[in-house]
């Protein structure tokens, strides 16, 4: 169960994408609005009726009943007992029915049930015209099943296939004659799969009033529509009440948007706007803005000495990753916020980094910088694939987010243009030989420091090579020539060049040895064993070109060992030996690897840390990986970083994560879920920074949800001593779970 997931957000198909953000206060608050305004008033479709559903409303009707009389001149029948007048999927019972054959129209009082489909009208009488079935049903429930909606009024008036009139009335998608919630209302007007509107409306929960409004739009629907989506409530010290009201815009079957009100109590108001757009599962688009002009300026949010001078605060994000013919492809991924403490004091809530950061994880296998990161990445990539080339071409742009500190070397920093085309390692001709080759065309700048232009060319020819049927040895030579050109950036003239030829030789030589072992584990038959030793050489001569942007590549006399296990399971996934489709699967379950290095060019302490990476998964209930670096002169670890994550049939789930690096960090995060009952789960986060012994984060909340509702309640406490309370109400059908 998440009852954070927004209402019908899933997309089929996409189209044109074409976004432009505004900064300006008023112009953004007034765009925001106007569109509000257009979207609801132009909120309306027409429906068609399907070959199918033609044919059903053409089918003749049929009576039975206990007596039939029928009255010729008037062609009128006239029923009681057990009345039933039926075609098709359609089908009206009652005590007593007249109906007029001619008119095609019927009355019918005595436990009256109208079924259309999987859906129920009852009532104690129905005056309804079986040819467009409109009428009305008095003391009345209708039972919508698809969305479990009931519907009840004295007067219940159907005007059209699937909208209903009430002069007064209840709606709710709960069961029994004393529902949990219900809305209540006069002159309420409600179309299933779409909109319900009312007046005098009152929400209540069980027989108490909650919450009034003297008009309503709420939706009624189970496809992607547009409409309101349960608010988000929450309260903190620093920021006060908080609500969040979101607006849905199913544009089409392969765009939405969705537009964001977010009340702040002591910071303002603050206005979003998120675009989306899937044609493919390789062309699709996301882009977001969130804006705010803050109450309170001149604010240290981080306690890390630099001063937020703005009050206009934003971020601009957006993902696109989209396909294009002749298998060209191009990715843009944006993020800029306005300030240094934007994304850690807006870090949760339905628009906040944390969702935003899942959200990208999910749909684009990618995720955010840290929040905490002053310098955020934006870049836009082309790129095609051969069968042996490859081509990309970058647009990165750096910006440096800190606002009111001291004047920075540059705050936007640009690789425009950067362009690669290399050719994946092949074979050349009938020779034993293999060879790849990369290119690199590069030109940096900023606001106040040097320009620069690089070319780099390297090529590397390689020879495979096996002794006696056990080892591998691929010896390899890569060819370099690079050429290097800085300008005076006042003057924008260059003012130094190199050029460089090099080279550097590498040496593997590894092999594989395995074996099997009969398993009688649940369904796993085999557990295959692989160990792959390797000893690595390799040698660079003194390097020439020096770049003023990146680092050099530096001399290097190195001789690298590793050893890596692996435990590879063999499983059943047939039920018996009459099924024939695929019969087993293999997961590898277990990899250990370890390696060090010894370089000949230090005089002293020529070998390395030994650095060791573990992962281990059982199944879906043990989930481990670490890495490691011990140190042989100190005899103690420089750095470890492990993480464990334990689950069970019921879906309880405990993650803990320990992360060190010797006189530099270390931190400890856990998080907690346990599933009470079908219904509840209590959920718990914690996390400590023990290298400076502070917390810097810790949560605890449950989640609750039962046949027609749920709800939320989550405590927040943050490093920099902000407390959080969030309250989220999901009503089924006014938002799903």
């Amino acid at each position: 169960m998440n009852i954070t997931q927004k209402t019908g957000k899933i997309l089929c198909y996409p189209a044109e994408l074409k976004q432009r953000e505004n900064m300006y206060s008023n112009y953004i608050k007034a765009l925001f609005f106007i569109c509000i305004g257009l979207i609801i008033a132009s909120n309306c479709y027409a429906k068609c009726l399907s070959e199918n559903e033609q044919k059903n409303l053409e089918a003749p009707w049929r009576i039975s009943a206990d007596e039939v009389k029928y009255n010729k001149s008037k062609d009128q029948f006239t029923a009681k007992g057990n009345v039933v007048i039926k075609k098709v999927n359609r089908r009206l019972t009652a005590d007593f029915v007249t109906f007029d054959k001619k008119n095609m129209t019927a009355s019918a009082v005595g436990n009256v049930v109208f079924v259309i489909g999987e859906d129920k009208l009852e009532g104690s009488g129905i005056d309804i015209n079986l040819a467009n079935e409109t009428g009305t049903v008095y003391d009345a429930t209708l039972f919508y099943k698809e969305t479990n909606f009931y519907i009840r009024g004295d007067h219940i008036e159907k005007i059209s296939k699937h909208s209903y009139k009430l002069k007064q009335g209840s709606f709710t998608s709960c069961i029994g004659e004393k529902p949990t919630w219900q809305i209540t209302g006069k002159n309420m007007k409600v179309t299933l799969n779409g909109y319900g509107t009312a007046t005098n409306i009152m929400f209540k929960v069980k027989d108490m009033p909650i919450f009034y409004s003297p008009f309503i739009i709420f939706p009624a629907k189970t496809d992607r529509q547009s409409g309101f989506l349960m608010p988000q409530l929450s309260h903190s010290e620093r920021k006060g009440k908080e609500i969040t009201l979101p607006y849905f815009w199913a544009i089409n079957e392969s765009q939405d948007a969705t537009f964001y009100l977010n009340h702040i109590e002591k910071r303002g108001e603050k206005l979003g706007a998120e675009y989306r757009y899937k044609l493919t599962e390789d062309s699709k688009g996301t882009l977001m803005f969130d804006f705010l002009n803050d109450k309170e300026q001149n604010a240290e949010f981080n306690s890390d000495g630099y001063i937020r001078t703005n009050s206009d605060r934003y971020w601009i994000r957006g993902r696109i990753d989209h396909s294009f013919p002749k298998d060209f492809s191009a990715k843009l991924a944006l993020d800029l916020p306005s300030d240094q403490g934007y994304l850690t004091e807006f870090k949760s809530g339905l628009i906040g980094y944390n969702e935003i950061n899942k959200y990208y994880e999910k749909n684009f296998y990618a995720t955010l910088e840290d929040y905490t990161d002053y310098v955020r990445k934006n870049r836009l990539n082309l790129s095609r694939s051969w069968e042996k080339y490859i081509l990309n071409i970058d647009s990165v742009w750096y910006e440096d987010i800190r606002i009111g500190t001291y004047q920075k070397q540059d705050k936007s920093f640009y690789k425009l243009p950067s362009i690669t085309f290399d050719t994946v390692k092949h074979k050349i001709g009938n020779t034993p030989l293999y060879f790849d080759f990369k290119s690199l065309y590069t030109y940096y700048y900023g606001e106040n420091t040097p320009k620069e232009m690089k070319a780099d060319l390297y090529s590397r020819f390689y020879l495979p090579l096996n002794i006696a049927g056990y080892f591998n040895l691929e010896p390899s030579i890569r060819l370099r020539v690079a050429h290097a050109k800085t300008y005076d950036y006042k003057k924008d003239i260059p003012d130094y060049s190199a050029d460089s030829q090099t080279y550097d030789i590498r040496l593997n030589l590894s092999s594989l040895l395995f074996n099997i072992f009969d398993a009688d584990i649940k369904n796993i038959s085999k557990i295959k064993h692989t160990i792959i030793p390797r000893i690595t050489y390799e040698y660079i001569p003194e390097e020439k070109v020096v770049f003023h942007f990146e680092e050099e590549i530096q001399k290097k006399n190195l001789i690298t060992y590793s050893i890596t296990n692996n435990l590879i399971s063999k499983e059943k996934t047939f039920k018996d030996i009459a099924d024939k489709e695929k019969k087993f699967s293999y997961n590898r379950f277990l990899r250990f690897k370890i390696s060090q290095s010894y370089d000949f060019n230090k005089e002293s302490g020529p070998f390395s840390d030994i650095a060791a990476e573990a992962y281990i998964s059982l199944g879906k209930h043990l989930f481990f990986n670490g890495e490691a670096e011990w140190s042989p002169y100190s005899g103690e670890f420089t750095s470890h970083d492990k993480g464990i994550t334990l689950t069970d049939n019921r879906e309880d789930s405990l993650s803990v994560e320990h992360r060190y690096k010797k006189e530099e960090r270390e931190s400890l995060a856990a998080d907690l879920n346990i599933k009470i009952d079908d219904n509840i789960e209590v959920y718990g986060g914690y996390e400590r920074n023990l290298y400076d012994d502070n917390d810097i984060e810790y949560k605890a909340g449950f989640l609750y949800g039962a046949q027609c509702w749920a709800v939320g309640l989550e405590y927040l406490n943050e490093k920099n001593g902000d407390t959080k309370f969030e309250l989220l109400l999901k009503l089924r059908g006014l938002g799903d779970f």
